[in-house]
């Protein structure tokens, strides 16, 4: 839009009102050929101006696709980040855990996800992230542009027949774009993950 609008400010060469192309600009033209070719100064600002609202309008809707796709991208890789928990747990047949990412390769206490997750084994069974337990995977890369909150405070857990103890947990992503609608993971009793797209910000507040 910049571009366009500082086009607009610019003085174009004209002659008898006609905007000349490079090819018809007196001393240009072959001698003994008289060219008449070109737009009227006014037809090329009524041009220019259109194509430039167009173009501005239409910009707020592109920033606004580049937000769901990261929102999207974000939901993916956290409902993956679930799934490879509960497969982990059948697998080894051991309690594992998932939870925020606090300092360093800790969890965080709270409900926000937004520096990434911790994925362990609970080796003593204390339903916490401690000293004892195994790091099997970290996600280190924080999430740009948005918060991702659970309803649940802390770890998730997984037991070896897949079940996720406790009551249904949604996590929340929120755009901090608030033109763009949030979107939710749902995890429930039995481990299982399901997305659900939301037409507002629900869950935002």
């Amino acid at each position: 839009c910049q571009i366009l609008l500082t086009a607009l400010s610019q003085r174009p060469r004209y002659a008898d009102g006609m905007f000349l192309l490079p090819a018809t600009i007196p001393g240009r033209a072959k001698s003994g050929r008289k060219h008449s070719n070109g737009f009227t100064l006014i037809e090329l600002l009524v041009v220019i101006s259109i194509t430039t609202i167009l173009m501005c309008a239409a910009a707020p809707t592109m920033s606004q696709i580049a937000v769901r796709s990261k929102r999207d991208t974000e939901s993916a890789q956290l409902a993956m980040a679930l799934q490879r928990a509960r497969s982990e747990a059948i697998r080894r047949n051991e309690i594992i855990g998932l939870c925020p990412r606090g300092d360093g390769l800790n969890c965080a206490s709270g409900s926000i996800w937004n520096e990434g997750w911790v994925l362990f084994m609970d080796i003593n069974h204390s339903r916490g992230f401690d000293p004892e337990d195994r790091t099997i995977a970290v996600d280190n890369e924080p999430a740009k542009g948005m918060d991702i909150r659970s309803t649940r405070a802390g770890a998730l857990f997984f037991y070896p027949d897949g079940r996720s103890a406790g009551s249904n947990t949604t996590l929340t992503l929120c755009p901090r774009d608030k033109s763009v609608a949030s979107q939710a993971i749902v995890l429930n009793n039995g481990g299982r993950v399901r997305s659900e797209n939301y037409i507002h910000r629900e869950g935002c507040a």
